[in-house]
């Protein structure tokens, strides 16, 4: 069995490992250390708020991007509004790719471009899955700190 002081080593391993694969940036490494006995599932539940978050958004830019297909046209400065608002989310979170890939989202947006729009939506969900895949390890090992604490 793991002692507290190895599984928080466990997990501030494993999230430099997601840093490095450049999946996030150190912002998540201070997400880590401000979790304490005081609000020990702090980690757990952001994590569960950023994702259920960016997964509405992400439906959200999907649908409107679907619209234009049935006639409707692309509400531009709305779908740069929300891109903006997961840009920030992303960042404070950590989410590297996710709000690097907003960015390029404002620039397909500023030029109107539908199908440049619908590819960058499309990596960002693929790279919130990939995320959301890679930090169930750091949420398991911090599930066992818990149980420890």
């Amino acid at each position: 069995m793991s002692s507290l002081a190895e599984l928080e080593e466990q997990i501030v391993s494993a999230v430099k490992a997601l840093v490095d694969d450049g999946l996030l940036t150190e912002q998540f490494l201070e997400l880590v250390r401000l979790q304490d006995s005081s609000e020990p599932t702090f980690l757990s539940e952001l994590a569960g708020i950023f994702f259920s978050t960016a997964e509405e958004k992400l439906r959200e830019m999907n649908r409107m991007l679907a619209d234009e297909a049935v006639g409707g046209a692309t509400d531009y400065p709305e779908l740069d509004n929300i891109a903006h608002k997961l840009k920030g989310s992303s960042a404070s979170f950590g989410a590297r790719v996710v709000a690097e890939e907003c960015g390029a989202l404002r620039e397909a947006c500023e030029s109107r471009q539908r199908e440049a729009c619908r590819g960058v939506v499309a990596r960002q969900a693929a790279a919130l899955e990939a995320l959301k895949g890679r930090l169930q390890e750091v949420m398991e090992l911090d599930a066992r700190r818990r149980a420890l604490v």
